[in-house]
């Protein structure tokens, strides 16, 4: 007779490093923060960057990176700041990223599956990334003070 087992699982269970570590560091400086086609100003809000030329006209460095499948921005419902790369974790390209739905929830195009955004967790809340328990990857989102400026970077 087999034994039985009960397995439990928690929020700690989500595998959020499906996605390739790529170098990731976007400046914003205080006068283009203050652009909310760079950057996030209300909750609710996102920004995606994809280097060289989204959002248009955004003046990226030489020293600009913006992950795998590109950045996600939010200004969270807590007025927080998070960052998140595009790129879907049951996919695993580059080119299958992530948009903000009419639910206000992350989704991607491909798989259907569904992402936590504006609370800030990035976890998967619907579809194969719920059940395999495939969370975003998500970046630091820094202020610096000394020059009124955020750094989004891994």
């Amino acid at each position: 007779m087999a034994a039985g087992f009960t397995l439990l699982t928690s929020c700690s269970d989500v595998n959020d490093e499906r996605i390739p570590f790529v170098s990731v560091r976007i400046e914003i400086s205080s006068a283009q923060h203050t652009n909310p086609a760079w950057w996030p100003a209300a909750p609710a809000e996102s920004v995606g960057f994809l280097t060289p030329d989204y959002p248009t006209g955004f003046p990226y460095t030489i020293s600009s990176y913006t992950g795998y499948g590109g950045v996600m921005v939010v200004c969270g419902y807590d007025h927080a700041y998070y960052a998140y790369d595009m790129a879907c974790p049951v996919e695993r390209e580059a080119g299958v990223r992530i948009y903000v739905d009419e639910n206000m929830d992350g989704r991607c195009k491909v798989c259907g599956s569904t992402y936590d955004l504006f609370w800030g967790s990035g976890a998967p809340k619907t579809g194969e990334a719920s059940v395999q328990g495939y969370a975003l990857r998500k970046y630091y989102v820094s202020y610096i003070q000394a020059n009124d400026s955020y750094l989004v970077s891994n």
